[in-house]
């Protein structure tokens, strides 16, 4: 992102804003998709996200990378919906398993890596990682399909690194054991 579009728009540029909005919109969806497993509250949660930064962006100091500041704000938003919108999100999963236990060919590894490699499997793997308790999931989708560093992790969470590698070694351990499970579904007999 360049620093004199992020100047611009603090300034009250419009047009510098909008391609602020341009370069950070797919992120930021994908990111509040991945959290909120739900397109709609997704769309609605980038919306937020981008209001509030327009409203932030004056207090933005430089102290920490600008991508990271706007996923804290993001995040922040994504989890406030979680909380807000947790009753009417819940069970909604059951049906799935039973669907993909009887149309799916599994894989013969547990490995999120391997599994990910195998088309068929991304959307169960997305599904196992939708399953997972919220801050691991946090974790997961910010490393891993963010791309972003445990420090940027630790800025965006506000937690301390070492949290973070903890989060994410347990976000990893469970979302194994539910594809374990997952793939026992799909083999009933062995």
């Amino acid at each position: 992102m360049p620093q004199i579009l992020i100047e611009q728009a603090m300034q009250g540029d419009m047009e510098s804003f909008a391609a602020i909005v341009q370069h950070c919109q797919t992120g930021i969806y994908n990111l509040a998709l991945r959290i909120l497993n739900d397109r709609e509250e997704a769309q609605d949660a980038t919306q937020e996200a981008f209001i509030k930064l327009y409203s932030a962006l004056p207090t933005f100091r430089g102290e920490a990378k600008f991508t990271s500041w706007f996923y804290r704000i993001a995040t922040n938003v994504c989890l406030d919906r979680y909380h807000r919108n947790k009753k009417q999100r819940e069970n909604i999963l059951p049906e799935y398993h039973d669907q993909l236990a009887s149309t799916a060919s599994y894989p013969n590894s547990t490995d999120p890596a391997e599994i990910y490699q195998n088309k068929e499997w991304q959307l169960t793997l997305q599904r196992a990682i939708a399953e997972l308790p919220l801050k691991y999931r946090t974790v997961l989708v910010l490393r891993h399909l963010e791309g972003f560093s445990y420090q940027e992790i630790a800025d965006i969470m506000q937690i301390p690194v070492q949290t973070v590698g903890t989060q994410i070694y347990r976000a990893k351990a469970l979302l194994q054991k539910k594809l374990k499970q997952l793939q026992e579904r799909g083999h009933p007999h062995g």
